[in-house]
Formats: C-alpha cells, sequence, structure tokens
C-alpha cells in the first residue's frame, strides 16, 4: 500500500472516530422487574439499601402521608399525566427512626411505563430523598412475625395516581 493510500484510509478512520453518532444511547437510570401487571423500578445510581430489622409503619391520619406524596407528584407530573396513570402505579419509601429517607423504588403498571419518563421518576425519587417523615406521626412498630425485636426502618407506599384520577377509575369499575 503506498503512502498516499495509507494517509486517505487513516483520515476514514479519523472521521469515523471522531463523528459523534447519530443515534445516540440513552442510558436507562433504573433496573425494571416484571412481576405480573407491574414493573419495580429500582434506581442503578442508589446503593443504599436498609440495614437491620424491618418494622411495620403505623400512622393516625391517612391525610398526612398522601398529602407528603401528593406534593412531590403534583410537584414533578402535571395533573392530566396523574389522571392516566393507573391505580397501582406507587412508590415504596424506605426510612429511618429518625424519619430519614433511606430509599425509594417504583411500583410502576406496565401499562404506565409508556407514560411516565426515567426523567419523572428521578425528580420524584430527588424530592422524596429530601423529605423527612415526621415521627410524632408516623411511628415504626416492632413486627410480631419478626420476633418482636426492636425495628430499625419501614416501608410505607404512596400513590402516583391523582385523587381524581382514583375516583375516576373506582367510578368506572362500580359501573361494571
Amino acid at each position: 500500500m503506498n503512502l498516499r493510500a495509507l494517509r486517505a484510509a487513516l483520515s476514514i478512520c479519523l472521521v469515523i472516530i471522531c463523528i459523534p453518532p447519530m443515534f445516540p444511547q440513552k442510558l436507562e437510570m433504573f433496573n425494571y422487574t416484571s412481576h405480573g401487571d407491574y414493573d419495580l423500578a429500582v434506581p442503578k445510581f442508589d446503593l443504599m439499601k436498609p440495614e437491620g430489622t424491618q418494622g411495620i409503619a403505623v400512622w393516625k391520619e391517612d391525610t398526612y402521608i398522601h398529602k407528603l406524596f401528593n406534593s412531590v407528584v403534583k410537584s414533578v407530573l402535571p395533573k392530566k399525566k396523574r389522571d392516566m396513570l393507573h391505580l397501582n402505579t406507587a412508590v415504596l419509601l424506605a426510612f429511618t427512626r429518625r424519619g430519614e429517607v433511606i430509599n425509594c423504588k417504583f411500583l410502576l403498571n406496565t401499562d404506565d411505563r409508556n407514560i411516565l419518563t426515567e426523567e419523572e421518576l428521578y425528580k420524584i425519587y430527588i424530592k422524596l430523598k429530601r423529605i423527612r417523615i415526621n415521627p410524632y406521626k408516623v411511628r415504626i412498630d416492632s413486627d410480631p412475625v419478626a420476633g418482636g425485636t426492636s425495628p430499625d426502618y419501614a416501608i410505607i407506599s404512596g400513590p402516583l395516581i391523582s385523587r381524581t384520577g382514583r375516583e375516576r377509575i373506582m367510578l368506572n369499575s362500580d359501573k361494571k
């Protein structure tokens, strides 16, 4: 191969290497595990896992938990999108006795994976990680099944669907 042909081949290789891809690959931020009608979405970027004994979350007012989740979800998702979600789409939030959020995972109806983007799930995740559960309103009791030992954390779930979305679904199910 002569020198001119070698330079031409090198130039073509450099152009191919230096041109950014036409279709950049989108990295998934969550691992998805299928569980029948829903998927469990676990953040890849969060390595925090609850440690110790799991207890049972007990609260006197349902409104506290609903307002807590609703305020976060409302700040990220527009009402139209919240109304499109299914009943079994929720977030699972692990927290300590002091009310510190350890991590959160999402239960997504398989149809809702086409509605919610990973960016929206990430924003909800970040906002939930910043909140603090009021230990005077939500306490962690020991689980008698686990032997009654002093618990270190509990997991609560909260809906991603709006109240009007829940009411719409309940009305439609009553008509059937």
